[in-house]
């Protein structure tokens, strides 16, 4: 799982008492919150609210939902709020407030890890995406809460905890990334997908060897400039070696990427999370280096696709291979 801890600090113009209720009013957040799609009363907990659950139910700014039940552990009115929290999320929140000279202040620690299998594969690349959709949730918070109270947002603090460090061998812990065996997986990975391409261009009845050299001047035109690029699509040791090293430096700096996200995960995950990489990939490869190279626009069909798709795999499973072998 993915551990995301932060803190948030809310300064607003306004009464204690009329924050804390608020907050602890969170049934009524989708009135006020952007993003707080739905809250449902499961628990009633006792007569002070302690053992009292609720399921929240929220929208990011990109897209997707998350859903956890939150029960309450701590109430102290108007100092404290903390409940433990299960679902797509898996932790607990705590709300603490003070009050000087006319401001109150809340500050919110969020310590949870993510649940949801494609949110800890993609973890090691989106990260900072899904803590900055927390940013910003948090943000619309405050300026709802501000707007529900008629009063004035002083300002908005926000910072992310470092994570605790993990043993190999703990719960939730990750293992250590073998760099080394990260970037001969990946160029064991390229040698893989050639082979795959190869196999479709004669299956799909192309010229094998014909299609092998047009792609390697498109690879050794990144370094040699666009004069190299067919036609016609003929054999030279110098384009050849040019190419050899730019999908050699690709495959290294891609098999690191993906040593790091499936260090921690087992075989069948790993698997995937390589498969979706290999994806992405394919994605930067064919869309994004076209900005800058158009000419590789010729290679942007479903052969390609795949030739990806199995580099990003095969770079998983040869590492995870190696990686087992060595612990």
């Amino acid at each position: 799982m993915a551990e995301y801890r932060f803190i948030t600090s809310w300064q607003i113009e306004a009464p204690l008492q009329a924050v804390f209720d608020a907050v602890l009013d969170s049934l009524h957040w989708p009135d006020w919150w952007p993003g707080a799609r739905e809250v449902t009363q499961l628990e009633q907990g006792d007569a002070n609210g302690i053992g009292s659950l609720r399921r929240y139910t929220w929208q990011s700014l990109l897209g997707y939902g998350l859903r956890f039940d939150a029960r309450a552990i701590r109430i102290a009115p108007p100092r404290v709020l903390e409940a433990s929290v299960e679902g797509d999320l898996k932790g607990y929140g705590r709300w603490t407030f003070s009050h000087d000279k006319g401001i109150t202040t809340v500050c919110y620690k969020w310590d949870v890890h993510t649940t949801r299998h494609w949110m800890n594969l993609l973890a090691p690349i989106a990260r900072h995406v899904f803590a900055h959709s927390h940013h910003i949730l948090m943000r619309r918070g405050a300026q709802g809460l501000a707007r529900h109270l008629r009063a004035r947002l002083i300002g908005v603090s926000q910072r992310e905890l470092p994570r605790r460090s993990r043993t190999r061998g703990t719960a939730g812990g990750s293992m250590p990334v073998r760099w080394r065996a990260a970037a001969l997986a990946g160029l064991l990975a390229g040698l893989v997908a050639t082979a795959v391409q190869l196999l479709l261009w004669w299956a799909t009845a192309r010229q094998p060897v014909g299609m092998l050299l047009r792609d390697t001047r498109l690879a050794a035109a990144i370094v040699m400039g666009s004069s190299v690029l067919p036609p016609p699509a003929t054999f030279d040791w110098s384009v050849m070696a040019a190419a050899t090293t730019v999908h050699g430096v690709l495959s290294i700096a891609y098999g690191l990427l993906l040593g790091r996200m499936v260090a921690h995960l087992p075989m069948r995950s790993a698997l995937l999370a390589g498969g979706i990489l290999g994806l992405v990939i394919f994605f930067i490869n064919m869309y994004g280096f076209t900005v800058l190279f158009p000419w590789f626009a010729v290679s942007r069909d479903w052969i390609t696709a795949i030739a990806h798709l199995f580099f990003g795999m095969s770079a998983a499973l040869i590492y995870k291979v190696s990686h087992d072998q060595q612990t």
